[in-house]
């Protein structure tokens, strides 16, 4: 896990790649996970699961720890893996209620919605 110090703690962040299979059948699709706990509080993680989609026809895993937003113009990119992603994803997650030093389960959320651009 990577170290990433912000000014509410110090964060360890990772993003793991795997295949998902949809429903019964032998369909599988690729999801990213990132994930994200405050040092001391490994039982209270964030998760954001990203699951490739085609249901709001936008969502796409390009490559391991990169989701691609195809119906943005211009095209949107988003690498789970930069230091900068990973302090975006937890601030927004500590806005949206994660609260790592109380929360005794992991704190999950779909992880497009996270990183969808707000108006």
């Amino acid at each position: 896990m990577r170290k990433l110090v912000l000014t509410t703690g110090i964060y360890r962040f990772r993003t793991t790649h795997r295949h998902h299979t949809v429903g019964a059948g032998p369909v599988k699709t690729c999801q990213e996970l990132f994930s994200a706990y405050l040092d001391g509080f490994p039982r209270s993680p964030l998760r954001l699961l990203f699951t490739e989609t085609d249901e709001r026809g936008a969502e796409y895993i390009r490559r391991a720890g990169v989701v691609q937003v195809y119906q943005a113009v211009p095209l949107s990119a988003t690498n789970l893996n930069l230091p900068a992603t990973a302090r975006a994803l937890i601030e927004r997650a500590l806005v949206a209620g994660w609260n790592p030093r109380v929360a005794t389960r992991p704190f999950e959320l779909d992880g497009w919605t996270v990183i969808e651009p707000t108006d």
